[in-house]
């Protein structure tokens, strides 16, 4: 539900009241002179982190990573905090947002929107050529956003020099930004960092909420770039309370399953590419290696994806398999997630008085039960995200039934083959409609062959298609082969 209780925004108008009026500002780091900018999709509205970036005089980067401290507003024992506890993260239904905070928050007192004063915990850290953090440090902060910038103009600055008046006055910082970003990225891929970049849809709605066209989601230079600053961000934030050995919540992604190893490799081993395994383990860098080689990148990526552990929070600190980083965290969405609420108020406990015993295991209690919930609310909003995606694909496809598109296998089973067109729609061949021959499933090379005539059907094959019948009430597309 998108609304909140009458009882939950009176509490917060309330809270949010005395604490614009009692925050003593000149108790934090005052950054509000500084050049500070957010880059954000152009639609957003809850904008909870902002970055800026110095040189300084040996030549390193000294990269600020500001976020909106939330947890000022949102205080232990408040109805608000237990609503949001409950949500625990927003959830982004294609057009539509079902907040985790009221709209006074998330995308006014909280969001840090240009030009306005703002409360923020900032980590401030300077990094070498090599991408390595040398120090950092964590602060209470204040900061007044001097731009609002959208991924879209500053990736058409950085890759193809075209400016408009809000990028030319960063022009500067948005150039080392870039280098900066760049030297973190091989910094990531030298550890073995995997970058799955899958294909994922963005959907034009009209006013009554049908879908008019689907496209590929880009992933430019200035989303990666932004992406790189909160990897480090988090990832120093982690590190930091690990060997504190404060209560914590880190985010962890454990390694694949033996068993789901090996059907990778028989996948693989089915389109031609190998896969070396010591010991029946899987390092990550084995992986990289390959999305950088292959040629069906989003075929391998999505079958990759499919053959992980989900990623979840948790109060030990087990790792994060695919970025390769020992200690991980979720630092930087503290609007939107809750599990990053949790943790700023145990970075802000930590820096304004010492944890007693009995807090310190009160909060490692608390630690374990805040994980399981936001675990648990994160996969259901996950789940929700994607059924919606598959009906609105469905309804979309109503228009286009008779139709001949091109698309690649993507799938392959006992009953048929799924087909994906380059928009992401995924659709399925029945067995029963390939009349020219005879197919029987080999299951360990991931095709199917045609008894009498040989044909085969392989995995990344490009096919042409017709769709056939589509389903809008529970998301199933038809397809027939050319």
């Amino acid at each position: 539900n998108a609304e909140f209780s009458k009882e939950i925004e009176n509490e917060t108008k309330k809270v949010a009241n005395l604490v614009l009026e009692y925050t003593d500002k000149k108790q934090r780091l005052d950054l509000r002179k500084e050049e500070i900018v957010t880059i954000d999709g152009a639609y957003s509205k809850d904008l909870d982190d902002a970055v800026s970036l110095k040189k300084n005089e040996k030549g390193n980067y000294v990269l600020g990573v500001h976020i909106a401290d939330v947890s000022e507003f949102v205080r232990e024992g408040m109805a608000l905090d237990a609503e949001a506890l409950s949500r625990g993260n927003s959830i982004y239904l294609i057009d539509y947002v079902v907040p985790m905070l009221p709209v006074l928050l998330s995308n006014k007192l909280c969001s840090l929107n240009e030009g306005e004063e703002r409360l923020t915990l900032s980590c401030i850290m300077e990094i070498d050529k090599s991408g390595k953090v040398l120090e950092y440090k964590i602060s209470e902060s204040v900061i007044k956003s001097s731009a609002r910038l959208v991924y879209d103009e500053v990736s058409d600055f950085l890759e193809k020099g075209k400016e408009t008046a809000n990028v030319s006055a960063h022009a500067e910082m948005l150039k080392e930004m870039e280098e900066l970003a760049s030297c973190l990225r091989k910094a990531r891929e030298e550890l073995g960092s995997i970058d799955f970049d899958i294909d994922e849809a963005e959907f034009e709605i009209d006013k009554d909420g049908v879908p008019v066209d689907i496209f590929l989601s880009e992933r430019r230079t200035a989303n990666r770039l932004i992406e790189e600053f909160m990897l480090i961000a988090n990832r120093t934030v982690a590190e930091h309370y690990f060997w504190m050995e404060y209560p914590f919540i880190y985010r962890v992604h454990e390694k694949p399953l033996p068993e789901k190893v090996m059907e990778l490799k028989a996948f693989l081993k089915g389109i031609g590419l190998s896969l070396p395994l010591n010991e029946g383990n899987i390092h990550p860098l084995a992986l990289r290696n390959l999305l950088d080689e292959d040629g069906k990148l989003s075929l391998v990526s999505a079958v990759m994806v499919r053959s992980m552990q989900k990623a979840f929070y948790s109060p030990e600190c087990l790792g994060h398999y695919g970025l390769a980083f020992k200690q991980y965290c979720h630092f930087t969405s503290p609007i939107r997630r809750y599990a990053d609420l949790w943790i700023h108020r145990m970075i802000k406990h930590q820096m304004h008085e010492e944890f007693s015993d009995e807090q310190l295991s009160k909060y490692r209690e608390k630690a374990k039960k805040v994980s399981d919930i936001v675990s648990e609310t994160e996969r259901k909003a996950i789940s929700m995200e994607r059924e919606l995606e598959r009906l609105k694909k469905a309804q979309y496809m109503e228009r286009w039934v008779g139709y001949e598109e091109h698309g690649i296998i993507s799938g392959i089973t006992s009953f048929g083959i799924f087909v994906q067109l380059p928009n992401t729609v995924e659709g399925l061949v029945r067995l029963d409609t390939l009349i020219d021959d005879y197919y029987e499933f080999d299951q360990e090379n991931y095709r199917l062959v045609g008894s009498n005539h040989g044909r085969e059907l392989r995995l990344g094959d490009s096919v042409n298609v017709v769709c056939t019948r589509v389903d809008t009430l529970i998301g199933t597309i038809d397809f027939r082969l050319c």
